[in-house]
């Protein structure tokens, strides 16, 4: 009966065989672990939206009489965070990468530089353009308080941070003058002119006149000087012209102001 034992042995030795094989291989009823996700199904985080910045609103910038910008030209610290409409007329160009410019600042609407009182204008060149030196432009910045750069002396200036501009060019003062009809003597013609100041300040008027015959040549100029205009102001003049033909034109030549 030996025999039949020894098969039995056996047997259960490759059953026992075959048991440890199948555990080693994770058989036995346990749970597979999970497939790791391919590259492609890995979770991505969403791209942030980029947020964009609030939008100006222009109409809170205030726009200054003389008195309120002479303020905050005496003390620009004391006024810094107020935001302005001023008009700048470029008088230099410091960093034109970094928009820094030097300008006149004035505002009324000038016709020129001697209008306004030096300040310093920083801003995006985007936003200021391509200016050059004698350029007017209407602006809403920001007072940044006074300009920490050097300016070339000990004058300490205010420093506005430019939000929005406007070329707009010099004023036209031939806007401010009016021509009567010339009244004709008998060596003269007299030509009655109006001024009107149309700036916040008091100016000092000249105006030119000029006499044209037929062929364009000059035949003849006169001049009158109207001073002291306050604001809104107007005054009247007589321009004297001698030796003017009997067909010339007479026209505005030129009108200049200043402050007095």
């Amino acid at each position: 009966m030996t025999p039949p034992r020894r098969r039995r042995t056996a047997l259960a030795a490759a059953l026992l065989a075959v048991g440890l094989t199948t555990a080693a291989c994770g058989g036995g009823g346990g749970a597979e672990p999970a497939p790791e996700p391919a590259a492609s199904e890995a979770a991505v985080e969403p791209t942030p939206t980029p947020t964009r910045e609030a939008p100006v609103d222009l109409a809170r910038f205030e726009d200054l009489d003389r008195d309120a910008w002479a303020a905050i030209d005496r003390d620009p610290a004391a006024a810094a965070g107020r935001q302005v409409v001023v008009y700048a007329v470029v008088t230099r160009v410091f960093v034109a990468a970094a928009g820094t410019y030097a300008a006149s600042v004035a505002t009324s609407h000038p016709a020129g530089a001697s209008e306004g009182t030096p300040a310093v204008l920083r801003g995006d060149p985007e936003e200021v353009g391509d200016v050059a030196p004698g350029d007017v432009l209407r602006v809403h910045a920001e007072v940044a308080g006074t300009y920490a750069g050097s300016t070339g002396g000990s004058v300490l200036l205010p420093e506005l941070r430019v939000v929005a501009s406007e070329l707009v060019g010099p004023y036209d003062l031939s806007a401010d003058v009016t021509l009567g009809a010339p009244v004709r003597g008998a060596a003269t013609v007299v030509v009655p002119v109006t001024v009107t100041n149309s700036a916040d300040t008091v100016m000092d008027y000249t105006v030119d006149l000029v006499a044209t015959g037929p062929d364009g040549a000059e035949a003849a100029i006169g001049q009158a000087r109207i001073g002291v205009l306050e604001p809104g102001q107007s005054a009247g003049a007589e321009v004297r012209m001698a030796l003017v033909p009997a067909d010339a034109q007479i026209t505005l030549a030129a009108v200049t102001r200043v402050l007095p």
